[in-house]
């Protein structure tokens, strides 16, 4: 059966929150958040848009909040007469409160929708905005990535390391190992006791290379190695040539004779 909407609700009572009767609502297990007179129709999902059937019930529209840990949200109708909770709905996940006019607003239950006519235009529009806040999932916030800024890496002079370039080491990972340094005044290589096996054969064998060699004691020429260069080999002469070769033969047999 189809119903045409009217706002006009006569003298019908208008309380608001807190002339609630704690009977009804208890305040240390509800929260309140919107009170509005309106009416209750209802519809069915296949019927049209404008097919709104009356309940029968009015009276204060209420929506609110459990205290308790599960924390649901909820409309309930209360009675002008008797001051009772003539209808309660909890809303489920998902839930969607939708405009239809500015005085008319709808939602689907399990079985059927629901709508709810308002008396009041200002009324059902801040009804509708705590209903709207309270109940829109909410995406998680999103925090905003750090921004680096790029530095510019201090050039090279002549291809030559800047010392800005070289890194310094990290903080607490530095560790001296062992120590190795040259002795000028007895032109011998001086070395810590916890030094490798490895770089104390190396340092042996360059020792003995330098005493092979004798090598001056200018600690600059340690570093050069042995280099046998080979004797240049004689220039050869120019291969004579043969009328000169015959001429020398001839002269030698004439001397013969």
């Amino acid at each position: 059966m189809s119903h045409h909407y009217t706002t006009g609700f006569g003298r019908e009572s208008r309380r608001t929150s807190i002339n609630l009767h704690h009977s009804c609502l208890p305040p240390q297990a509800n929260h309140v958040y919107a009170v509005a007179t309106a009416r209750i129709y209802h519809s069915q999902f296949s019927s049209k848009s404008d097919d709104w059937a009356y309940s029968g019930l009015r009276g204060l529209l209420v929506f609110g909040q459990d205290k308790d840990a599960g924390g649901e949200h909820w409309f309930r109708l209360i009675d002008d007469i008797s001051d009772r909770v003539i209808w309660l709905f909890r809303l489920p996940a998902g839930f969607v409160y939708e405009l239809d006019k500015p005085f008319f607003y709808t939602f689907s239950g399990l079985s059927r929708k629901f709508g709810f006519l308002f008396g009041d235009d200002e009324e059902a529009a801040r009804f509708g905005q705590q209903v709207t806040l309270r109940t829109a999932p909410r995406s998680p916030p999103v925090s905003p990535k750090p921004t680096r800024k790029a530095k510019r890496s201090p050039s090279s002079k002549n291809g030559q390391l800047s010392p800005a370039i070289v890194a310094s080491p990290m903080a607490n990972t530095f560790a001296h190992v062992s120590h190795v340094g040259m002795n000028v005044a007895s032109g011998t290589i001086e070395h810590s006791q916890d030094l490798s096996p490895e770089w104390s054969r190396v340092l042996a064998d360059f020792t003995n290379h330098r005493e092979d060699t004798s090598y001056d004691s200018q600690p600059e020429m340690y570093s050069k190695s042995t280099t046998h260069i080979a004797p240049p080999a004689p220039k050869l002469g120019k291969k004579p040539s043969l009328s000169i070769w015959r001429m020398r033969r001839i002269r030698s047999t004439q001397q013969a004779a």
